[in-house]
């Protein structure tokens, strides 16, 4: 627990250090997207809601995007990298990943239209993944033993 505030705290120094400069330097590029459901940024669970959407620190690749909700006071910070834009996403567009019940934030489309901004994991989200491989992969384990028992 005490790790996660040392990161949050650096993530909060950084991301002041990177608007004061990218201000500077160049304007950040946002955008406002309606999302219909609850979801999470890293381990922060945002409300369904109208929200802004901001990357900050235009001058490197690796990218802070500001998740704040318009409606109320929750907002949150995902660290990013660029990836090609393969699904030819939109400006604007912002993707989510869905284990079960949960959404993660996975992608933003803002700038330049050949990349969107990749979400980088966080551990909770990790460990759906690994728990949902392990199901499935019980699951057709007890398939394959099921149908190779009948013969």
């Amino acid at each position: 627990m005490k790790r996660m505030i040392q990161i949050a705290a650096v993530a909060m120094f950084a991301l002041l250090v990177m608007v004061s400069s990218g201000y500077a330097q160049e304007g950040a590029r946002t955008k406002k997207v309606t999302v219909d459901f609850p979801f999470y940024v890293g381990d922060t669970q945002m409300p369904a809601g109208e929200y802004v959407f901001e990357v900050v620190g235009p001058n490197s690749p690796q990218k802070l995007v500001m998740v704040k909700h318009l409606g109320g006071e929750a907002q949150a910070i995902a660290t990013t990298v660029p990836a090609t834009n393969s699904k030819k996403l939109a400006a604007g567009a912002v993707t989510f990943n869905k284990y079960g019940d949960r959404y993660y934030l996975a992608n933003v489309q803002l700038g330049d239209p050949g990349l969107v901004q990749a979400v980088i994991k966080s551990s909770a989200e990790r460990r759906l993944i690994k728990d949902s491989v392990a199901v499935v992969t019980k699951a057709n384990a007890n398939k394959n033993a099921a149908s190779g028992s009948g013969q």
